[in-house]
């Protein structure tokens, strides 16, 4: 059973500007990743990811996630025909 503590207990996400990501990309280009990590108090992985999403949308900026715009806009919130059930 957990504690009370451990139930209280929340994973804080940090968001991050578009503008920060770049600024910490051009630095890890010149200083190593490791380092750049080490210094901002992120982890590894995250430049890393963050460099991977940077080429593969041609060295665009990164943009973070709006919430706010529907995850397919073709579809304008509406379930799609093949998702609904089929009468019997």
């Amino acid at each position: 059973m957990k504690t009370k503590k451990e139930e209280a207990r929340k994973t804080v996400r940090n968001k991050y500007t578009s503008q920060f990501k770049e600024q910490a990309l051009e630095r890890a280009d010149r200083d190593g990743i490791p380092k750049v990590a080490q210094d901002l108090g992120l982890a590894e992985a995250m430049l890393y990811s963050w460099r991977t999403k940077r080429r593969n949308t041609g060295g665009n900026p990164l943009k973070s996630k709006s919430s706010s715009k529907p995850s397919c806009p073709a579809l304008n919130g509406k379930m799609p025909a093949w998702k609904t059930r089929r009468p019997s």
